[in-house]
């Protein structure tokens, strides 16, 4: 299923939900192990840059995407016993900043979701 926001969609793998706030959108399996937040942000002029991207991100450590829709920079981090999976993406004045937060234990269960989710997301 292909979810559709103001400026931005994705799909859905099968049997994950959404819950929507004024800030971000989340994205989950009632019975999975991790979230998948999606944030977005307009700059009022000129396109969005990769300085700008890694002046946003403030990471001294990331990696290039290999996304087919949006261009920007890739983080993971550790903190305590949790993943934080962190996705910075540009398209024209558009910033999409997208996480995936889990368990480490858990982290292999939902690679391939992940993977669909981030890999399907694409600007309008």
């Amino acid at each position: 299923m292909r979810y559709s926001h103001d400026s931005w969609s994705i799909d859905l793998p099968n049997g994950w939900q959404m819950e929507e706030t004024d800030d971000v959108v989340s994205f989950f399996h009632a019975d999975g192990v991790g979230t998948f937040d999606v944030s977005c942000f307009f700059m009022e002029e000129g396109e969005v840059t990769i300085e700008d991207i890694i002046e946003f991100a403030e990471v001294a450590v990331y990696e290039p995407t290999n996304l087919s829709y949006l261009n920007g920079i890739q983080a993971k981090e550790i903190e305590a016993h949790e993943s934080v999976f962190q996705w910075w993406l540009a398209a024209a004045n558009q910033l999409i900043y997208a996480t995936y937060v889990c368990d480490t234990a858990d982290e292999p269960s939902e690679q391939l979701e992940r993977d669909q989710l981030i890999s399907s997301l694409r600007s309008l």
